[in-house]
């Protein structure tokens, strides 16, 4: 997934050689590399500071129609946080392993008038978005879209692939009230409970008249593909490996096509190493026991590196005309009295 203008390679080389009858000169009778891949250990970095970033989108809104000249139904407000990292295991083989998080979606509908319902959702569709950033000079910051337009000596290469499309037409809405808001935001500052154990909900659109509104809240898993290798989210000064969630939510709207409203969120991707089990194994074991368990894992990792594999080797999931219901996924509503 990288470009050939940015590349980090490593290989293990081996040569055979045998003295020069002649001279006593060392003559190569055999040459054989092979590439390898390093994952290091990275740890999951704070969430990105967002502010005055175009590069995402954690919360959007639109404009919802009952029809063609019909006015509006009223404003669809869209909102996610940035997801706990996709976490690499020790051990990883994208074919055998799965790697995956959540991404908790919150909805919000102020109608127009009081007697106009939530439009009926689409499917909800994500993609995963690797973009691997290089230069020819030194950056002095994280790189963003905008500073490649306007500096001839950065650059991008992006690749999106697609994870997942479910219909979200079993989305349960819930009715509140401006004051039922007001007692529910006064009970999570006093009650000092997680955002997990009591609802929030999106702030009001730039159209809300006040009264009645509409809260939903969709789960979305992700999960990385078993067909590709991910190297973990890292920067330096001349290359980095970034990603992003793009979730892209359709809305049945009568006689006027099938809008969507999209959001594009920061994600990581972190790795676990045996360099953190390692730390804790030293203080107990003696020299001795660390040598015979480093001797056993390079038996054990060569003995994984025998032979040879190909991207055509690995299976790719099967698709489905149709894509899955979201009541498999559904969280339960919970409700806050008062």
């Amino acid at each position: 997934m990288g470009p050939d203008m940015a590349k980090i390679q490593y290989q293990i080389a081996a040569r055979i050689t045998a003295a020069n009858e002649i001279d006593g000169t060392p003559k190569p009778l055999a040459t054989r590399m092979k590439t390898i891949r390093i994952i290091p250990t990275v740890n999951e970095q704070p969430p990105v500071n967002i502010l005055g970033d175009s590069d995402y989108i954690l919360r959007s809104e639109k404009s919802v129609k009952k029809g063609v000249f019909k006015g509006k139904l009223g404003t669809l407000v869209i909102e996610a946080e940035q997801p706990k990292s996709l976490r690499l295991p020790k051990s990883y083989k994208p074919e055998e392993t799965t790697i995956s998080t959540v991404a908790i979606v919150k909805l919000r509908f102020d109608p127009a008038d009081a007697s106009s319902q939530p439009p009926r959702l689409g499917s909800l569709s994500s993609k995963l978005k690797t973009t691997t950033w290089y230069a020819t000079g030194a950056r002095m910051d994280i790189p963003k879209r905008k500073d490649c337009l306007y500096d001839h000596r950065q650059g991008l290469h992006s690749v999106s692939i697609g994870l997942s499309s479910r219909c979200m037409g079993s989305v349960e809405w819930v009715s509140r009230t401006e004051s039922a808001s007001d007692e529910a935001q006064l009970a999570r500052r006093d009650s000092g409970l997680s955002h997990q154990e009591v609802p929030q909900y999106p702030s009001p659109s730039t159209k809300y008249k006040g009264d009645n509104f509409w809260t939903a809240e969709i789960v979305v898993p992700v999960a990385l593909p078993k067909d590709k290798h991910f190297v973990p989210t890292f920067h330096s000064c001349l290359t980095s490996r970034t990603y992003s969630l793009n979730l892209s939510l359709g809305i049945h709207s009568a006689g006027v096509g099938f809008p969507s409203v999209d959001l594009k969120l920061p994600i990581q991707i972190s790795a676990e190493g045996k360099g953190e089990v390692d730390a804790i194994s030293r203080t107990s074991s003696t020299i001795e026991e660390r040598l015979a368990e480093l001797a056993a894992e390079d038996e054990l990792l060569a003995a994984e590196h025998r032979g040879s594999w190909s991207y055509n080797d690995l299976e790719t999931p099967e698709s489905t005309d149709l894509p899955p219901e979201y009541e498999a996924y559904r969280r339960p509503i919970v409700t806050v009295a008062g």
